[in-house]
Order: C-alpha cells, then sequence, then structure tokens
C-alpha cells in the first residue's frame, strides 16, 4: 500500500510541474512577422458576386433596396441593377461612408474592414458576374 502512495504522489508532483512557455505557444501575438503568410485573416482573392457580395448585399441592404419599392428607388437585388451603381461607384462609395455619399446601412455602422475590402477586390477585379 505504501508503494502505492508513494508511486501517486510522484505522480501527482510531476503533473504539477508542468511548465508551457507563452511565447512557444502564441508565436505570433508576440512577433507577428514569423506567421506571415499562414494565416490571413481577411482572405480577397477570388470574392464572388454569388459567394460573397450577393449574400452580404441581402444580409445588409436587400431589405430596403429590393423591388418596385426600393428605397431611393435604388435595386440591388440582381446582378445587372448591382453593376449599375459599382460602376458609377456609387455602391462602394455608399457603403465605405465615403464623403458625398449617404453612409449606407442607412442608421446603420460602417461595415466591417473585411467586409469592405472583399467588395472592393471584387470591384477592382471587374465585378464579374460569378
Amino acid at each position: 500500500m505504501s508503494l502505492r502512495w508513494s508511486l501517486l504522489s510522484l505522480l501527482l508532483m510531476l503533473s504539477a510541474c508542468y511548465y508551457d512557455n507563452e511565447q512557444e505557444l502564441y508565436p505570433c501575438d508576440y512577433d507577428p512577422s514569423q506567421c506571415e503568410g499562414l494565416i490571413d485573416p481577411c482572405d480577397t482573392e477570388n470574392v464572388g458576386y454569388a459567394s460573397f457580395v450577393q449574400p452580404l448585399l441581402a444580409q445588409h441592404c436587400i431589405v430596403c433596396h429590393q423591388g418596385a419599392a426600393a428605397s431611393a428607388n435604388i435595386r440591388l437585388d440582381s446582378y445587372a441593377a448591382v453593376k449599375t451603381y459599382v460602376d458609377n461607384g456609387r455602391l462602394f462609395g455608399a457603403m465605405n461612408h465615403e464623403p458625398g455619399y449617404e453612409a449606407m446601412p442607412q442608421g446603420g455602422n460602417k461595415l466591417p474592414d473585411c467586409d469592405l475590402a472583399k467588395l472592393k477586390a471584387w470591384i477592382d477585379a471587374g465585378a464579374v458576374d460569378n
């Protein structure tokens, strides 16, 4: 019985001496250059209309900008309609809260920087219907 208690005590002591170096566990927090290329929190490559832009507009814009009763007669419920506002700069200008444009979503906060970066990447790539 004494041997059993001794082994148990030894095991408890050894497990209590566990040591982690936080800098080794989370190197990106201490030196982000070590993690370049490993993690891209905002992937702006291959942003598509169907995979990103349409769902973004559905979440933030379609409630007011669809159908015959679209607010300010601005429809964003089809690719062709969206492309019109992309081409004249009003879509990104309004969503990015740029001077000279009415900030959208109306009465709401500006969209997250990553969403705006993805939208801009899609526009810069030609705003293709993909």
